[in-house]
């Protein structure tokens, strides 16, 4: 599949319309066209412009991995931010922890010094 035939699949996939979407980019419609059927490629800024406008990546866009694998992608960014996230509140907790066992520590050596003192 060409970049011309992605922009189209994903343009329709958001249910716009050729004229619709070309305004959205502001382009003539018949430039826009044009992309679509392959006879004229889109500019750097156009790409941002489609990329944001369709909700799709510049991977599939450009490389033509499936609107699926796309899905993926985002549940799996997600997957892997909430992934981080109880790292973070693992890490966050091993904290917690280490400070009450030092605490504990602590509060043993007092212990054992005014044993010692009651020794002597």
């Amino acid at each position: 599949m060409s970049l011309g035939e992605r922009i189209k699949q994903a343009r329709i996939a958001k249910g716009l319309k050729q004229k619709e979407f070309a305004l959205l980019l502001k382009i003539d419609n018949s430039q826009y066209s044009k992309i679509e059927r392959g006879k004229l490629l889109p500019t750097l800024n156009q790409l941002i412009d489609i990329v944001k406008t369709l909700e799709v990546t510049f991977e599939w866009l450009i490389n033509g991995t499936t609107l699926a694998h796309n899905v993926h992608s985002v549940e799996n960014q997600k997957k892997i931010e909430s992934n981080l996230d109880l790292a973070l509140q693992n890490i966050k907790l091993q904290e917690e922890i280490i400070k009450l066992q030092n605490i504990i520590h602590n509060k043993e050596l007092e212990l054992i010094k005014a044993k010692n003192k009651n020794h002597t």
